[in-house]
């Protein structure tokens, strides 16, 4: 009894540790699929940092999945921190080798592996779009067609 006690506690935190990863691979995968392996670990990097912030959920899966919801449990479509989360498209995994390669950035990420210069990343967004935040924040680093920020907000004098 006593045994089986235990495997069924370390699979309840293994399945844990399971989720949070593939939340963390779901969102590398939609967020950055078309990226270089350091672009989708940079996305993934972003998530893991916000989860560590105090600003942000204290778990990867509710990082990835934050925005506003419908009472039926829905998320309202574009209020989300993640796009691909409330865009309202599918999503639909067909790209089996970007998958892998978001499973091992999300690994990366979670074993501690960053990338340099982005040690105080908590946002970022695809080069094609300027949203209005992007404005006032401070620009670390460029990767691929995401352009990462700090939380740091730019003086109006600069």
């Amino acid at each position: 009894l006593f045994f089986s006690a235990s495997v069924s506690a370390e699979s309840e935190e293994r399945s844990e540790v399971e989720q949070q990863l593939f939340c963390l691979a779901e969102a590398i995968y939609f967020e950055s699929r078309g990226e270089t392996f350091v672009g989708m670990v940079g996305v993934g990097q972003v998530i893991f940092q916000r989860m560590e912030s105090s600003s942000y959920p204290n778990d990867i899966c509710s990082v990835v999945h934050q925005g506003e919801y419908h009472p039926n449990g829905v998320p309202v479509r574009n209020k989300c921190e993640f796009s691909y989360w409330c865009d309202g498209k599918l999503e639909k995994v067909d790209n089996s080798f970007a998958l892998n390669e978001s499973y091992s950035a999300a690994e990366l990420v979670l074993s501690g592996g960053k990338v340099e210069g982005l040690e105080k990343a908590l946002h970022y967004h695809a080069s094609y779009v300027r949203p209005p935040w992007s404005r006032k924040l401070k620009r670390l680093k460029i990767i691929g067609l995401h352009i990462f920020y700090s939380k740091e907000r730019i003086k109006e004098n600069d």
